[in-house]
């Protein structure tokens, strides 16, 4: 229960953020939902699971496509915005959102 409360909890402050977040422990609860994948972040070989945005209806599992998640992105501050919204835009064109 600690660790749950531990990475569930959110400061006040960031209330009107509406996120979700997925915890993931594959030693104490392996899923078959999400892919295992090695990648270089920051030049070291990191462990990274991928989840599939896809409706599985025979499973009860609906509205998680991207576009039924994702209304608007917001950019906030950042040094190259332009470039920033030229990727998103791009990566969920690729995705057919």
């Amino acid at each position: 229960m600690f660790r749950y409360a531990m990475l569930c909890t959110k400061h006040p402050g960031f209330r009107e953020e509406r996120e979700w977040r997925v915890v993931h422990t594959p030693r104490f609860e392996p899923s078959s939902r999400l892919i295992h994948d090695l990648q270089v972040v920051i030049g070291a070989p990191q462990p990274i699971y991928k989840i599939l945005l896809k409706n599985v209806p025979e499973e009860n599992l609906l509205g998680v496509e991207i576009s039924e998640l994702v209304n608007r992105i917001i950019i906030g501050s950042a040094q190259h915005p332009l470039p920033m919204y030229e990727a998103f835009v791009t990566l969920l064109e690729q995705a057919g959102a």
